[in-house]
């Protein structure tokens, strides 16, 4: 974690955090979990369409999995087409979960901006 770089963090999109420069880590806060990776140890990304989506009931569209040499983080949320680009910018210091509130009576507050609902941690 980069205490210093995320405090003065330049940007933020519900959850995301970026820096201007490249961090030494990037960090994913669950609710229930925190886990640090280096960033200079992220093999792969892939953005697909997420397994359990089901259009017309609120589950995420999209699914990012990303490849470290010994586990693979999958991220399930909204717009997360724009959580790969930053990681490709290298620009990514920390991720947090915020599961959008009132749910059943909001279409998509996604819509606008980047929502990570959940993350899984498994090992390789």
């Amino acid at each position: 974690m980069n205490p210093e770089l995320v405090a003065n963090a330049v940007g933020s999109s519900e959850g995301v955090e970026l820096v201007p420069s490249q961090p030494a880590m990037i960090e994913f806060v669950g609710r229930w979990q925190v886990r640090g990776f280096p960033i200079t140890s992220l093999k792969r990304y892939t953005l697909k369409r997420n397994p359990g989506y089901h259009v017309g009931i609120h589950t995420p569209p999209d699914a990012l999995f990303l490849e470290y040499p010994a586990s693979r983080l999958t991220l399930v949320g909204w717009r997360l087409g724009l959580l790969a680009e930053q990681l490709r910018l290298g620009r990514v210091a920390r991720v947090r979960v915020v599961p959008p509130r009132y749910t059943p009576r909001v279409r998509g507050p996604q819509a606008a901006a980047m929502w990570i609902r959940d993350f899984q941690f498994s090992r390789i």
